[in-house]
């Protein structure tokens, strides 16, 4: 399994299953990063804003 692929699955829900409230994954190789949010116990995936930012929901100006 690839790191990218345990970081999206098996880090992810333990992630979920302890409460981490926000989750970041940045895949080199793709030069692709995804932002989950937890929201009712369960992470949804959140964009980018319109300018390209991550605006830290848990962390206010980072």
């Amino acid at each position: 399994m690839s790191s990218a692929a345990y970081d999206l699955h098996d880090k992810l829900k333990a992630y979920q299953r302890n409460g981490v409230k926000e989750y970041l994954v940045w895949r080199v190789y793709k030069q692709e990063l995804s932002r989950f949010q937890l929201s009712e116990g369960e992470y949804i995936s959140v964009s980018l804003d319109e300018n390209g930012i991550i605006k830290s929901q848990v962390f206010p100006g980072l």
